[in-house]
């Protein structure tokens, strides 16, 4: 009798955990661990065990790592004059889109791309290493991706690294990525030299053309007349105007090669061509020499004054075209790594300890609470219980819900 006060009275205090204080919380919480410590002990320790036997015994990957800069690219308008201060201003004397950031972000295009990532899994025979039966390509090439890591360094520089259960192919295979890189990116550059030059080629070919027109129709003047033309009082005016002329025909170029590198909705091709829009409009104000000599000479010297500009740029384009150099600068080639990079064996233990701590601290409390549940309203909880163990879980067939019990 006295023992079931004692139980009733113990289940009051318990039930009544709203006011123990934060000294019978501690308490509390002490004797439940002290209550399962055997299981929580034996817990975690067999987890962590089975979780640090397993990085011991799983295989060992090798990381090696290549880093690479961008070559400092020339510029077609480096070195000319009246050129756009906004495209000065942002590259620094380089050609727009082709700026370091810009650089390392093609370089990961490339490096990612299905070309560059098919020839490394056959230089390597990736798929048979990879173990990999079904979409033997498209597994493949997710698996190299996942192993493989591109990082941009502080410097500005581009890190390859290759994780491999093999320490000398992770480092050939970090070497063979800077290979393609560059010959990929040096081939990317020789067509747009190419397609430059082309363009210019053109752009002089017009400008031979219009001042050999321009010459014949003075020849033919002074022929006709039969005097030779030896302008005094307006060659400054038409010196003005000519370099007027060759500023136009300089940001015409400029804007065209900008088109083609960077796309007509990048905005500094929108700036150029308001830049050569107010050139245009500057010489449209110009005023128009009457003489017929003086017109003729004029239209001779603007064009001299243009193919001034053109003939060396076009020289320029043709030894873009031909240089073979290498794109990218290799800082450090892969080495064959010395130590495994994964698994860690000691974090994968440490984080195996403390997930299984949490576990079995959780399974703890919960019994408790059930058991705690189970002492207050004994029979409502078997009848909860048998309603749940009669259906397992609901997914017994043929019973019905009505089975779950009354009060």
């Amino acid at each position: 009798m006295d023992g079931d006060v004692t139980s009733g009275t113990e289940q009051n205090s318990k039930a009544s955990g709203a006011s123990m204080s934060a000294g019978e919380v501690l308490l509390e919480f002490l004797s439940i661990l002290t209550k399962h410590r055997r299981f929580i002990v034996r817990f975690v320790f067999v987890i962590t065990f089975i979780a640090g036997l397993t990085a011991i015994l799983s295989p060992k990957w090798y990381k090696s790592s290549a880093v690479v800069f961008p070559v400092e690219q020339t510029s077609l308008f480096q070195g000319l004059e009246n050129i756009s201060s906004l495209a000065k201003n942002l590259t620094g004397g380089k050609l727009p889109g082709l700026g370091t950031n810009n650089e390392i972000d093609r370089y990961m295009a490339i490096l990612k791309s299905e070309s560059v990532l098919l020839k490394v899994i056959d230089r390597f025979d990736l798929t048979r290493v990879y173990e990999i039966a079904a979409y033997p390509r498209e597994k493949t090439m997710k698996e190299l991706l996942a192993n493989t890591e591109f990082e941009i360094t502080d410097e500005g520089g581009l890190m390859i690294s290759v994780f491999d259960t093999d320490s000398i192919r992770s480092a050939e295979m970090a070497n063979y990525f800077v290979d393609m890189l560059n010959d990929v990116n040096s081939r990317m550059q020789a067509q747009n030299a190419r397609s430059n030059r082309e363009f210019i080629e053109k752009r002089v070919e017009t400008g031979k053309a219009s001042l050999m027109g321009a010459e014949d129709d003075l020849k033919e003047y002074q022929e006709k007349s039969g005097m030779v033309i030896i302008p005094d009082a307006g060659a400054s005016g038409i010196m003005a105007l000519a370099e007027m002329y060759s500023m136009k025909a300089k940001k015409e170029v400029e804007l065209g090669i900008l088109e083609r590198s960077l796309g007509k909705d990048n905005p500094l091709v929108a700036q150029t061509a308001m830049e050569l829009e107010e050139i245009e409009r500057r010489v449209a104000q110009l005023p128009e020499i009457g003489v017929s000599s003086l017109r003729l000479y004029r239209d001779v010297v603007i064009q001299q004054k243009i193919m001034e500009f053109l003939i060396p740029l076009y020289e320029q384009t043709r030894v873009e075209e031909q240089r073979a150099t290498p794109s990218v600068i290799v800082l450090d080639r892969a080495k064959v790594p010395e130590r495994k990079a994964k698994p860690k064996i000691a974090l994968f233990t440490l984080l195996a300890g403390v997930i299984s701590t949490v576990v079995a601290l959780f399974v703890v409390f919960v019994l408790e609470a059930l058991e705690r549940l189970r002492s207050i309203q004994n029979g409502r909880f078997d009848q909860l219980l048998a309603a749940v163990k009669a259906d397992w879980l609901g997914f017994r067939p043929g019973r019905r819900k009505d089975a779950a019990p009354r009060e």
